[in-house]
C-alpha cells in the first residue's frame, strides 16, 4: 500500500513545521502516513500525532539503512529541511520540503522534488535560528502541492507515456537505456553518476555544469 513519509523534526526547533499543521495535512490528504523519529522528544511528538489520527503509523526507531528503505518505498515524503528529507532526491522519491529560516537552495529541486517556504528574507551568511516563520506555511499549500501530478499522483497513479518516453530518451543519451527497470541500489558508482546526469537532462536545462 502506498504511504507518505513524514519527517517532523530537525536540529533546530525553528526549522520544524508545527506538529498540529502536519496533522492537518494528514487529515486533508487522507493517505496512510508513516512518522519517523530519532530522539525521545521527537518520539513524543510522533506519538501525539499517531494518537490523533488513524492515518498515521508510528515507526520504531530506525537505523540509517532502515530509514532509507522506508523512504525508498514511499509515494511521497513531506518534511522539514533536514538530512532524511533530502534523501528523497537521492532515492528518486517525490517530496515536499518545508523551509523557514534556511535557504531553499539547500534542496535539489526537480519535477518531483519540490519546496515550500515562508516569506522570510534569508541572510545566507547569517541564518537566524530564532526565525519561526515556517509556521506561516499554509496547510492548504502543502496539501495542494501534494496532490499535484508530479508529487503524490506520480507514484499512486503511474507516469504518463510522455514522461516515460522522455526518461528513456535521457537514459539513452548517457548510455543507460538497458537499465531502465533496474533499482538504483543495484547500480555501480559510475552508473549512478550517469543516471544523475540523465535526471538533470530530464529537466531540459539550458546549461549543465559538472565538476
Amino acid at each position: 500500500t502506498p504511504y507518505v513519509v513524514l519527517i517532523i523534526s530537525s536540529t533546530w526547533q525553528s526549522r520544524n513545521y508545527p506538529k498540529e499543521k502536519f496533522l492537518q495535512v494528514v487529515q486533508a490528504i487522507k493517505k496512510s502516513c508513516i512518522v519517523v523519529w530519532g530522539s525521545e522528544q521527537e518520539k513524543e511528538k510522533a506519538e501525539w500525532m499517531s494518537s490523533e489520527s488513524d492515518y498515521i503509523q508510528l515507526m520504531p526507531k530506525l537505523s540509517l539503512d532502515d530509514l532509507k528503505y522506508v523512504i525508498s518505498h514511499a509515494s511521497l515524503l513531506i518534511g522539514n529541511d533536514t538530512g532524511p528529507s533530502h534523501t528523497s532526491w537521492a532515492l528518486n522519491i517525490p517530496s515536499i520540503i518545508l523551509f523557514g529560516p534556511t535557504p531553499i537552495e539547500r534542496a535539489f529541486q526537480t519535477p518531483i522534488n519540490t519546496v515550500l517556504s515562508s516569506n522570510s528574507k534569508i541572510n545566507h551568511y547569517k541564518l537566524d535560528k530564532n526565525d519561526f516563520s515556517i509556521k506561516e506555511i499554509k496547510v492548504s499549500d502543502v496539501v495542494m502541492m501534494g496532490k499535484q501530478k508530479d508529487t503524490i499522483k506520480t507514484k499512486l497513479f503511474g507516469y504518463t507515456k510522455q514522461e516515460l518516453d522522455l526518461v528513456k530518451k535521457v537514459l539513452f543519451q548517457v548510455g543507460m537505456e538497458d537499465y531502465f527497470d533496474n533499482k538504483i541500489g543495484s547500480l555501480s558508482g559510475g552508473q549512478r553518476q550517469r543516471v544523475m546526469i540523465a535526471r538533470a537532462l530530464y529537466r531540459n536545462p539550458t546549461i549543465l555544469i559538472l565538476d
